[in-house]
């Protein structure tokens, strides 16, 4: 348990708090002194993001089964065109470096064409 919990970057309050149980009655858990319940099991299990079942492999001599890490959330429509509008600004100021006065001109003409066109879409998150 202790290894699993720095894995996490959780502290022993923490646990006891994600798992519906005290501090003490953790400790005691710990210790071999406490009673474990099937709910207590269980909520220890879920503070720990091991599968169900992985406390009674541990007190079978086995080892616990960890839940898959989470994946990352997607980026949004509204992060990807920012990134790619980021992107396309670079690109801008390298090739407006390269330009004349007039050419100047019409980059930022287009670099405003284009923000307008990006801020007049609805702000949909999918």
């Amino acid at each position: 348990m202790d290894e699993r919990r720095a894995e996490l970057g959780l502290d022993w309050q923490e646990v006891a708090d994600q798992a519906g149980i005290t501090r003490e009655g953790l400790r005691r858990i710990r210790r071999g002194t406490g009673k474990m319940r099937a709910k207590t099991m269980r909520g220890i299990e879920r503070a720990l993001r091991w599968k169900p079942g992985s406390i009674d492999a541990i007190l079978a001599w086995g080892d616990p089964n960890p839940e898959p890490e989470p994946e990352p959330p997607a980026e949004t429509a509204v992060e990807k065109l920012a990134k790619l509008l980021g992107e396309m600004e670079a690109t801008m100021d390298r090739i407006e470096s390269m330009l004349d006065e007039r050419g100047r001109r019409l980059m930022r003409a287009g670099r405003e064409i284009a923000r307008t066109a990006v801020e007049s879409q609805p702000h949909d998150q999918t």
